[in-house]
């Protein structure tokens, strides 16, 4: 349903990446999935899912997590 990949560089140069999305289950729900870590890694440093009953919740939490992430630098 929606993507958002941010990405910030650190004091040391690295780069830094915090993807978010919103989609629907089988069931009937709505998940909002973070994942993030360095570009240098292969894999993800770690990864959060949160499930919601309703879209507007899911949206909600959805446009939180990215306004607080871009107030942390994050474009």
């Amino acid at each position: 349903m929606q993507r958002i990949t941010l990405h910030r560089i650190t004091d040391q140069g690295h780069t830094r990446y915090y993807r978010v999305e919103l989609f629907a289950t089988l069931f009937g729900e709505y998940v909002v999935e973070r994942e993030y870590g360095a570009t240098r890694n292969k894999s993800a440093t770690g990864q959060k899912k949160t499930e919601y009953h309703s879209l507007e919740e899911a949206r909600s939490a959805f446009m939180v997590v990215v306004g607080e992430k871009k107030k942390k630098g994050y474009t």
